[in-house]
């Protein structure tokens, strides 16, 4: 990746990472390998533990699996613009970093050179 900051890092709940559909689509693909990301809620459905964890299943019944697919459908049908304006921003600073440091080079320099 480019240039990278704390300002890039947007925190997120985990309740909001449920509701986007991303915290089943996660434990889909850590089904396959016998894990999961497990969480404790209190009485208010507060998440107040999160952790990873070895299971003994794979994959979930239809109803969540059609729940979670909706779910992550409007999600990304909501987010795609915001996703590829984030994608085409990181791509321009690379390539600006990238002709920065080729301007640095000493005249005749070959990549591969120290």
């Amino acid at each position: 990746m480019g240039a990278t900051d704390y300002k890039t890092i947007d925190y997120k709940s985990w309740e909001e990472f449920q509701r986007s559909g991303l915290f089943w689509a996660a434990n889909r693909f850590l089904h396959l390998f016998g894990w999961a990301i497990v969480i404790t809620v209190n009485a208010n459905n507060e998440v107040i533990k999160a952790m990873p964890a070895r299971v003994a299943f794979r994959g979930f019944v239809r109803e969540i699996e059609d729940e979670g697919f909706d779910k992550l459908h409007s999600y990304l049908e909501q987010q795609i613009p915001e996703i590829a304006s984030q994608t085409r921003r990181e791509f321009e600073l690379d390539r600006a970093a990238d002709e920065k440091k080729a301007q640095e080079r000493p005249k005749g320099y070959q990549i591969g050179q120290g």
